[in-house]
C-alpha cells in the first residue's frame, strides 16, 4: 500500500489517449491493475460514501517483448556474458492509467518493478481499527468463551475507562488499540474455533466487530 501512496504521477505522456493508442502503451491489456476502495465525505451532506478507483499498470510493449525474448534466450543457455551484462542495466519504461482516463502516466522502472513484485498481502490494508479511539463508548471482548465489557465516562477532562467498577489504565488501553494492525496474512490451518473478538460502540450507534 505504501508504493502506491507514493507513487509520483506528474509525468504525462498523453492528456487525451484514443483506444487505438492505449495498445501503445500496453495498456489496452495490462500487465497490473490494482482496484481501490476508499471512503469520500460529501461536503453538504456529509454523508460518507465508498468510491472505487483502478490503477492499470503495463511496461513499454516493445521493451517488454524484447526482454522476454531475452529471457527465452537465456533459459535455453544463448546468452553471452554480453548480453547479461546489458540487461543488468537496462531500463525499464512504464506508463499508468487511472481508471477509464484519458491521461497516461510515465512511471519510474523502479515503480513498475515494485508493484509488479508485490503479492496481494504487500497491497492489503495494515489498519485494522480505522475508527478514533475517541469516539469509542464502549468494547466488548470474548476471550476463549469468556466475555468481558469495558466501558467509558465521557468527561471533559478526559475519558475513564471501567472494566466492572474498577477503573483502567486509558494510556495503555489507547496504545493497545492504535497499535493494532494486521502485518500478513497467515498461512496456518483454522481451528473453527474463535479465540478472540472485540465489538467496539461508536457514539453508541454504531456496532463494530473485529
Amino acid at each position: 500500500m505504501e508504493i502506491i501512496r507514493e507513487l509520483n504521477l506528474t509525468n504525462y505522456v498523453s492528456y487525451n489517449v484514443t483506444e487505438e493508442e492505449l495498445k501503445t502503451y500496453g495498456l489496452d491489456d495490462p500487465d497490473l491493475t490494482v482496484t481501490l476502495q476508499y471512503r469520500v465525505q460529501d461536503e453538504e451532506s456529509e454523508e460518507v460514501k465508498e468510491e472505487t478507483v483502478a490503477l492499470h499498470i503495463s511496461r513499454d510493449p516493445d521493451e517488454k517483448e524484447k526482454a522476454e525474448s531475452e529471457a527465452a534466450k537465456s533459459s535455453d543457455g544463448d546468452k553471452s556474458q554480453e548480453d547479461t551484462e546489458t540487461d543488468s542495466e537496462e531500463e525499464i519504461t512504464a506508463y499508468l492509467r487511472v481508471g477509464e482516463s484519458k491521461i497516461i502516466y510515465k512511471i519510474s522502472g523502479l515503480d513498475y518493478e515494485d508493484l509488479m513484485e508485490d503479492s496481494y498481502n504487500d497491497l492489503r490494508h495494515q489498519e485494522v481499527i480505522w475508527a478514533d479511539f475517541e469516539d469509542i463508548s464502549g468494547v466488548r471482548i470474548s476471550l476463549e468463551g469468556a466475555e468481558y465489557e469495558l466501558t467509558v465516562e465521557k468527561k471533559k477532562e478526559g475519558n475513564i475507562w471501567y472494566y466492572e467498577d474498577n477503573e483502567i489504565e486509558t494510556d495503555d488501553f489507547r496504545n493497545a488499540f492504535n497499535s493494532l494492525s494486521a502485518s500478513e496474512f497467515t498461512e496456518e490451518e483454522p481451528t473453527d474455533k474463535e479465540e478472540i473478538s472485540l465489538t467496539l460502540q461508536i457514539d453508541s450507534v454504531l456496532f463494530l466487530k473485529v
